[in-house]
């Protein structure tokens, strides 16, 4: 603000105590009326702010720390050290919050350039070094578009349409972790109800000759249960990947994204961890060898079955 607007600002604060509030309320003296009469251009070329007497910003701040403060012991010797440090901490939370949500937008912003890699370069996951085998292409030559994820409508044998969109994801990183959903398809040679599982391990735009959007899926069986499992009979199918002999991994299937169902939610069999491994053993434990794929076990989520 120049000093011209500053002098324009105070004539106006001048005019409107002596052309309107004079005459309405009569002579009187108030400190805030005196700010306004006298003070203006002195105050604006002090602070150079024109929120003079406004105290607002300051009072809107309070919300804040009344909310610091019932999470303080209230001891005069402590409790300005408690409120600036939990002060500090919302306000780097809320910012880690903030740059997340922005993070997760850019990774979900459609038509987002997908990468492009080749067959060979995908192969290198870990999983995927028959990827050029069940996509049908070769390894160096082709150059495909991956992406992040897939939204879709979900199709469940109960009840047709009317569900909420269903987000598929397949990607090795995200915020820090690999994020791979699980999934129910049936293929178009599949008799009627026929219901398959695996879980993706990428999404493929325009794989192939027939210029066809695909999820390489790594393939899982129905398999045995123990007698009297109370999961089983309470409708959650036992799974295990789909191996051969001497296979690392589980075998990869290039499933057409028409062909997706829906998304399932996998839990790991404990049990057979523990009985394995030890008590003291988790999925995130236990060393991920070919012998440990060949021996894992899975449980569909019949309680609880959207992701």
């Amino acid at each position: 603000m120049s000093v011209a607007e500053a002098e324009e600002v105070a004539a106006s604060a001048r005019s409107f105590v002596f052309h309107f509030l004079t005459p309405i309320l009569g002579q009187f003296f108030n400190t805030k009326v005196h700010k306004l009469l006298a003070h203006v251009l002195a105050a604006i070329r002090l602070h150079g702010a024109i929120k003079n007497g406004d105290k607002g910003g300051n009072e809107s701040l309070h919300g804040h720390e009344k909310r610091r403060y019932v999470r303080t012991n209230r001891d005069e010797d402590t409790i300005r050290g408690q409120l600036l440090r939990i002060g500090q901490g919302s306000l780097e939370i809320r910012s880690r919050f903030e740059r997340e949500a922005a993070d997760y937008d850019a990774w979900r912003r459609p038509g987002r350039r997908a990468p492009a890699v080749t067959v060979a370069e995908l192969a290198t996951r870990p999983g995927l070094c028959a990827v050029g085998t069940a996509l049908g292409l070769p390894l160096v030559t082709t150059i495909l578009r991956l992406s992040n994820s897939y939204t879709f409508s979900p199709r469940f044998p109960c009840c047709s349409g009317g569900h909420p969109p269903q987000h598929l994801r397949a990607t090795p990183m995200y915020r820090g972790l690999p994020w791979f959903d699980c999934l129910a398809y049936a293929l178009s040679g599949d008799a009627q109800g026929v219901m398959r599982y695996g879980e993706a391990r990428a999404i493929v735009s325009k794989a192939g000759d027939n210029d066809v959007d695909v999820v390489v899926v790594a393939s899982m069986d129905v398999c045995e249960s123990m007698p009297g499992c109370p999961l089983v009979e309470g409708g959650c199918k036992r799974l295990c990947w789909s191996m051969e002999v001497g296979d690392e991994w589980p075998a990869l299937l290039a499933v057409p994204l028409s062909s997706v169902l829906h998304i399932e939610h996998m839990v790991p069999d404990q049990d057979q961890i523990t009985r394995d491994h030890g008590i003291s053993a988790t999925p995130m434990t236990v060393p991920n060898t070919p012998a440990y794929r060949r021996a894992q076990r899975f449980f569909l989520n019949a309680f609880y079955p959207w992701p």
